[in-house]
C-alpha cells in the first residue's frame, strides 16, 4: 500500500511539471526578426528615393541594387558606374546594421523600406523592389 502511494504521489507530481503554462509562446520581436532575416534574402534595385528631410520618394535616374546572402554578408552596387562594394549585416526586428550605417527596416507588399538612422543620415528614405 505504501508502494502504490508512492508511486501516485510520484505520478501526480510529474503530471503537473507537463507543459502548457504558456512559457514556449514565441515572442513577436523574435518572430519579425526571423521573418526580416528570411525576406531581406535576395537582390533588390532602389527605383525610388526621397529627398534629404522629406518623405515624398521620387524617381532617380541611377539605380543602385542591394544583394543580401543567407551568411550574412551582403553586396552593392550602382549600376551606371563602376562604384560596387560588399560588406557584413545584421538585421533584427526594426534594424538592419552594416558595418557603417543603420537603418529602420519595414516590408510593404512589394517593396523593402530602408529609413536612415544615427548620427548624420537621419531623415533619409530608400525603397528597394525585388529584382527579377
Amino acid at each position: 500500500m505504501k508502494r502504490l502511494f508512492t508511486i501516485m504521489v510520484a505520478a501526480v507530481c510529474l503530471a503537473s511539471c507537463g507543459g502548457g503554462d504558456g512559457d514556449d509562446a514565441p515572442n513577436p520581436a523574435e518572430q519579425k526578426a526571423a521573418y526580416n532575416r528570411q525576406a531581406i534574402i535576395g537582390k533588390w534595385v532602389n527605383r525610388y528615393s526621397a529627398p534629404e528631410g522629406t518623405n515624398d520618394f521620387k524617381e532617380v535616374a541611377d539605380h543602385d541594387t542591394l544583394q543580401f546572402f543567407t551568411d550574412g554578408t551582403y553586396r552593392w552596387a550602382y549600376e551606371k558606374s563602376a562604384i560596387s562594394g560588399t560588406g557584413n549585416y545584421s538585421v533584427d526586428d526594426v534594424y538592419l546594421k552594416t558595418r557603417t550605417l543603420v537603418y529602420y527596416i519595414s516590408f510593404g507588399s512589394d517593396y523593402m523600406k530602408l529609413d536612415e538612422v544615427g548620427f548624420r543620415l537621419s531623415g533619409k528614405s530608400y525603397r528597394y523592389y525585388r529584382f527579377q
